[in-house]
């Protein structure tokens, strides 16, 4: 089978895609989901940024896991002999055996590279995103994990994966699932023969996709067949997974989001060359990776919410947005329980030499925690964490160390006793963690 099979709905057209293809306005925010007709034929597949993942094993050179998130994606088998070689290459170059890169493959691919101790991951997508390589990265520490067992062996059954598989599943798609999210269906899904761990699942995810009608969000499917939220996500992911419907993920309202790496320069373009709407392009420049989506939806007007999610749904499955990866948010955490502590700290010995004992710690842990010097002091003591698109989900662990190199030292700064210090910090955490806990949640864990 190959990616271009027919599909209920909506057609793509160049720049972001229109949900009607009937629709004569000039942007996709003027065209709602209730406005698109019944279309017999449309490939749904370009709609996923995400092509196909492999697991590579260093040793053997060769895959024991790949899924394709398309039909007719390229030959897992074929992309490991050309990883291994640039692997290989690069290694000869440099003389260091590089555990992240990425390399573009294709007139519009690119493969995104995230190595661990014995088998290296492989993503291939449309764009590169920090999100799906943080997901890359997990999927990677999971197996290795999961399967030591299996670092010096030649070849494995393709069974013994079936638990990993599912982890995967939730990792790329019911992680990003939102009930707001809308289901694609196609006109052919009842021709593709595909396998479920059991029959149960299989006669479910029939009788769910039967009755659904694409375009159709979570929560519209939740209640027009009387199901929770939760089953019909479960549902949805299973569908997806075996590639009879697709999604566009229109982001929750708790979620943070970002552009991905040089996507500014084509989103922001002048001249507005992809025709988004003018709100759209209000809330895509005010994105800084830590307001949610409510409270930069209230910027733009709540007449304009649902046709801009529906436009920024579009964008985020073309790669141009992204959710901020959980790295990013266990930082944004751990600068909230620092913000906390200086204003302790300050009650204690004062504003200017709290100040000035933060700049101190930083100076002295520079040499090990670099990031330290990405940390600055507001005016009103709060600690903001320099952060920009390029930071690699190891980057974001550096960062997170560095902040946490700095709470330590405040909670044994001399004239924080030490009974009330320990209070203090759990206190500061818990009150953190209630703020950040809707956008630290991931399904997959």
């Amino acid at each position: 089978m190959n990616g271009n099979r027919g599909q209920e709905g909506v057609p793509r057209s160049g720049g972001v895609a229109r949900e009607n293809p009937s629709c004569e306005h000039e942007s996709l925010a003027e065209c709602s989901v209730a406005e698109r007709p019944e279309s017999p034929k449309a490939d749904f597949s370009e709609e996923s940024n995400e092509k196909v993942i492999f697991l590579l094993s260093r040793s053997s050179g060769l895959a024991p896991y790949s899924h394709e998130f398309v039909f007719g994606g390229s030959d897992p088998q074929l992309l490991s002999g050309f990883v291994a070689a640039m692997s290989s290459f690069m290694g000869e170059v440099t003389g260091l055996q590089e555990t992240r890169w990425k390399t573009v493959f294709g007139s519009s691919s690119t493969l995104v590279v995230e190595g661990g101790e014995w088998i290296v991951g492989v993503l291939m997508v449309m764009r590169e995103t920090s999100e799906m390589r943080s997901k890359l990265r997990s999927v990677v520490r999971e197996f290795e994990e999961s399967f030591a067992f299996l670092r010096n062996a030649d070849g494995v059954e393709d069974a013994i994966f079936s638990q990993f598989d599912m982890f995967v599943m939730r990792v790329f798609v019911e992680d990003r699932l939102s009930e707001a999210s809308v289901v694609l269906k196609g006109s052919d899904w009842r021709d593709i023969h595909v396998r479920y761990p059991s029959p149960s699942i299989g006669f479910k995810v029939t009788k769910f996709l039967y009755y659904l009608k694409s375009g159709e969000s979570i929560k519209e499917a939740a209640h027009s067949q009387g199901l929770s939220i939760q089953e019909v996500k479960s549902l949805v992911s299973e569908a997806v997974w075996r590639n009879l419907v697709y999604m566009k993920y229109i982001p929750a309202d708790d979620d943070i989001l970002a552009l991905s790496e040089k996507s500014s320069s084509v989103l922001l373009s002048p001249g507005n060359p992809m025709k988004i709407s003018s709100p759209t392009l209000k809330m895509l420049a005010s994105l800084n990776s830590r307001y949610s989506v409510s409270s930069l939806l209230k910027r733009v007007g709540s007449r304009y919410a649902d046709r801009v999610l529906l436009e920024v749904g579009t964008l985020i499955n073309q790669g141009y947005v992204q959710r901020i990866p959980l790295e990013r948010r266990f930082v944004l955490l751990h600068e909230c329980v620092l913000s906390r502590l200086m204003a302790v700290l300050a009650r204690v010995v004062g504003p200017a030499r709290t100040r000035r004992f933060c700049q101190i710690a930083c100076n002295r842990g520079l040499e090990q925690h670099p990031m330290l010097g990405r940390i600055r002091f507001r005016r009103n003591l709060t600690a903001r964490c320099v952060i920009d698109d390029t930071m690699t989900p190891a980057d974001l662990d550096n960062m997170y160390e560095a902040v946490g190199y700095l709470i330590d030292r405040i909670q044994h700064h001399p004239l924080m006793a030490s009974r009330v210090n320990k209070d203090i910090v759990l206190l500061a955490e818990d009150q953190c963690r209630r703020t950040w806990i809707s956008h630290l949640m991931d399904t997959a864990l």
